[in-house]
């Protein structure tokens, strides 16, 4: 017979109350970068058992079950193996049980980057989707940052023509979307009718 009632106490784990122990014993693990090998580490100083897990939600649950059933024991462990082997089962099929997944919900992997074009010789720069086009509200800010600097900031600022040039080059619009673009511009800017 095995008692691991000092053991518990070493490593700080209630042995008086099994939620408190199970609680305990996820925050000694969830400080880990590797849950698996914390688990199976974990399991080794409380029972001297080697054990090797793939799937970290198994490997914390499994570690949880031998403290729930020690504690339930008082600390008195009969056979470490058979313990151990019931903890394993149990946490596997609660893991692997579909209305116990959302508990092991894992984040989405992270978003790309979104990737961005600057535009010239200004400091803007504006996202642009996968197949290249410009994001939504991207090309009202462009031509807002060309008007400002070819129009109003401009020693010799440029005509309505010339600014639906630089449009349709810079942001890449069509002929009809520059000149709604450069209305509108000319429209915030109060320079319509000139």
């Amino acid at each position: 017979m095995l008692n691991v009632t000092h053991t518990l106490d070493r490593m700080e784990i209630s042995t008086t109350s099994v939620s408190r122990a199970i609680q305990e014993t996820r925050e000694i693990l969830s400080g880990s970068t590797d849950l698996c090998k914390a688990a199976a580490n974990f399991i080794r100083k409380l029972l001297s058992l080697e054990v090797k897990f793939d799937n970290p939600d198994v490997a914390q649950t499994t570690a949880t079950a031998v403290v729930e059933a020690a504690v339930r024991a008082n600390g008195e462990i009969g056979d470490e193996e058979a313990l151990l082997k019931s903890a394993l089962a149990r946490a596997e099929a609660f893991v692997n049980k579909p209305e116990n997944g959302w508990m092991f919900a894992k984040p989405e992997a992270e978003v790309a980057p979104q990737e961005t074009r600057a535009v010239e010789d200004t400091d803007l720069k504006v996202v642009v989707k996968s197949d290249g086009k410009i994001k939504r509200g991207g090309k009202q800010q462009i031509a807002e940052a060309l008007f400002k600097k070819y129009v109003t900031e401009s020693a010799t600022p440029c005509d309505n023509v010339c600014f639906v040039r630089i449009l349709q080059k810079e942001a890449g619009m069509t002929l009809a979307g520059a000149r709604t673009y450069a209305h509108d511009c000319r429209k915030a800017a109060g320079l319509t009718g000139k």
